[in-house]
């Protein structure tokens, strides 16, 4: 059998492509964001926006706080998204509304007992806004907490904020209307089949 010497190239590429490879092979980086990241709303709409986790692993707790501009909309209710619940029973805790400063205190949902692992994909919460004025603002989480079933507290995530415009009728694009008006004009246009 033909020894390997520590020098020996081969070693030496195998170690440098297994170090380049760790990141790969570890997973991916969770991801809370606001989904949909941009919208555009009519005013006289309310607005849903969903708290969502994107590759986590071993979630159990978390909390998250959010912001957003009270001129533009006030935040009016939230509800506990599926994801968590997917792992058993939790317990949700609201998070205070200051419809005047422009967020929502902490909200916070856990695992409760002997529940299964939390991995994956999915939404965290749900909160409703109705728009107060026309314009533009950024709605923000911070002051997050991804806990895992060890109760220690997930370092390494990334986030993705989201915004909303709240428009006049006239001027909300709608490329899907004028798709249905140009299929509708095409079916008049065809003669019918027998």
């Amino acid at each position: 059998m033909k020894k390997v010497s520590a020098k020996s190239p081969a070693l030496s590429k195998f170690l440098w492509f297994a170090l380049l490879s760790f990141p790969l092979l570890a997973g991916a980086v969770p991801v809370v964001s606001v989904q949909p990241s941009t919208q555009e709303v009519v005013y006289g709409q309310s607005v849903s926006l969903y708290i969502s986790v994107t590759d986590a692993v071993d979630l159990y707790t978390w909390g998250i706080n959010e912001g957003f501009d009270p001129a533009v909309v006030g935040a009016t209710a939230q509800q506990e998204g599926p994801f968590l619940k997917s792992g058993g029973s939790t317990a949700f805790i609201p998070g205070p509304i200051n419809n005047v400063i422009g967020s929502v205190g902490l909200y916070a949902a856990t695992l409760l007992g002997e529940s299964s692992v939390v991995t994956g994909s999915g939404v965290l919460l749900t909160v409703e806004f109705d728009e107060l004025e026309i314009g533009a603002t950024p709605i923000t989480v911070f002051d997050i907490s991804l806990i895992d079933s060890a109760i220690s507290r997930i370092q390494n995530f990334e986030l993705a904020n989201a915004s909303v415009m709240i428009k006049r009728a006239s001027e909300v694009s709608a490329p899907a209307t004028l798709g249905l008006i140009a299929l509708g004009l095409f079916g008049i246009g065809r003669p019918e089949r027998k």
